[in-house]
């Protein structure tokens, strides 16, 4: 099979009801050069046969639910592509310009990933796209009290975590943008999976930054524009809020509870 330019990654799980727009505004950005691969996670609820009605040019890959890395990865050895996309079935494509991305990519041979402007459904920002997590930063995020913002030193850290810094309106060097919606250049990857295929959800992008670091860039582009309906199920779900201890307790083990030197942006 020829090797496509844009393959895009849509992993699901009992995911029907957010599901078709966001298959609805990749299918409208696709070119005979690109491909859409809609990887579902053992759904109850009918989402792969909605995938087939929506998207009936997508490839559609039914396998057990063995988590949101394992779906990508299904994606990531299904088709060749210079490009590859991560999307979550949650999210919406408002402003991507695939020619734009390609020559962006072409013109700057040193970024390895693109990420974009995540937006709330009312239009206000996400801020997902971050400098790499502490052990420290972690815990209080997680906490998530407002009393912790006003000690002001952890303020500091917990703004600089989430490049408050910055002038988002602005092109930017970042350490590493949110798994939600993610373009990276193929070639980068030199293992065979596209994710460590220990992560069952959550840490696997931040894993994957970690990785992407040593390889080149990671550029943030305000002209990338998503919607992302963010549930929050870690915050809401024992069991997510579980298999979000383990991922985080499977990352540091891996690299450490500190931040890589030289991570901020530039």
């Amino acid at each position: 099979m020829a090797r496509r330019r844009f393959v895009f990654s849509v992993v699901t799980h009992d995911s029907r009801a957010v599901l078709e727009p966001t298959l609805r505004s990749v299918v409208a950005r696709l070119t005979p050069d690109d491909a859409l691969v809609v990887v579902d996670n053992g759904s109850a609820d009918g989402s792969a046969e909605l995938a087939r009605a929506v998207a009936p040019g997508a490839l559609v890959i039914e396998q057990a639910n063995a988590g949101f890395a394992a779906g990508n990865n299904a994606a990531f050895r299904a088709l060749e592509s210079e490009f590859f996309v991560l999307v979550n079935p949650d999210v919406t494509l408002e402003q991507v310009d695939l020619a734009r991305v390609a020559g962006y990519f072409a013109s700057h041979p040193e970024v390895v990933a693109l990420v974009g402007d995540v937006r709330n459904p009312d239009g206000t920002r996400q801020l997902v796209n971050r400098r790499f997590p502490t052990l420290g930063v972690l815990l209080a995020r997680r906490l998530d009290l407002p009393l912790l913002r006003r000690i002001p030193a952890l303020r500091r850290k917990l703004d600089r975590n989430e490049l408050r810094d910055l002038d988002l309106d602005q092109p930017q060097r970042v350490p590493f943008g949110t798994g939600s919606f993610e373009i990276v250049r193929t070639g980068a990857i030199t293992e065979p999976d596209l994710f460590d295929p220990r992560y069952f959800m959550y840490f696997e992008d931040v894993d994957l930054a970690r990785r992407l670091w040593t390889r080149g860039e990671t550029h943030y582009l305000p002209w990338l524009v998503i919607t992302h309906r963010w549930t929050r199920a870690s915050y809401r779900s024992w069991r997510s809020t579980w298999r979000h201890a383990r991922s985080a307790l499977q990352y540091f083990a891996k690299w450490g509870s500190f931040a890589p030197d030289g991570d901020d942006a530039t």
